[in-house]
């Protein structure tokens, strides 16, 4: 009951300001008064609504990743080609950024995990996508990697873009923390540390001041 009441209160605190834009977006473009003024107008609305779709989706997520059942009770999944599907989907926001994304795993061997396939993958969206809107305009490669240890998994999402300051990792794993305010929501890499250690695993950050590395470590299904 905790939780569900915390989840309700988190929802209606980061939804409301949000929601209330979109609808004064929304009377904003009915009251415009030529075709370019409500042009712009509606371009500001499809911005706002997105925003509040994303923050919907990843408070969801969120929650789903605090509340998942315990990792033997999760399907075993192809971790590889959950990433795979992953870069598929954001290769041309990536290449709208002149970023490439690249990718390397072991040769001829599944990466196989219990897991929730659907949040594993937007964890993975998340870290794509927050390299690709902090990483700064020297960006210009985003590197997946995984390999094997023994019965562990360990993935790295690594980019070569501005990196992060060492003081502000708390405030960047953080629920709702912001390193940049007003961009994004978030919920990116507290939702990657939640599903991670949910399974079992860890999470951590590193930057050597010329981009940022997330790695993960996961317990792997083997035989």
């Amino acid at each position: 009951l905790k939780t569900k009441d915390d989840f309700i209160s988190d929802a209606a605190h980061q939804l409301r300001n949000p929601i209330s834009g979109v609808l004064a977006l929304s009377e904003a473009v009915a009251a415009a008064k030529t075709p370019q003024d409500m042009k712009q107008r509606s371009a500001d609305l499809t911005e706002a609504a997105s925003h509040v779709s994303k923050l919907t989706e990843d408070l969801l997520a969120f929650e789903r990743a605090r509340s998942a059942p315990p990792p033997e009770d999760l399907p075993v999944e192809d971790v590889q080609e959950i990433i795979r599907k992953a870069i598929t989907r954001l290769t041309p926001m990536a290449e709208a950024r002149d970023t490439e994304l690249t990718f390397s795993a072991p040769d001829g061997s599944a990466t196989r995990a219990h897991l929730d396939g659907m949040l594993f993958e937007q964890s993975i969206e998340n870290l794509i996508t927050n390299a690709l809107v902090h990483g700064g305009p020297d960006l210009s490669e985003i590197e997946l990697r995984i390999w094997h240890e023994v019965d562990h998994a360990t993935i790295l999402v690594a980019d070569n873009g501005k990196g992060l300051e060492q003081s502000k990792f708390n405030l960047a794993l953080s629920r709702f923390g912001q390193v940049s305010p007003n961009t994004g929501t978030g919920l990116g890499l507290p939702i990657a540390r939640a599903v991670v250690e949910g399974l079992g695993g860890h999470l951590s950050l590193t930057s050597n001041g010329s981009g940022l590395s997330v790695q993960m470590t996961l317990p792997r299904v083997t035989g």
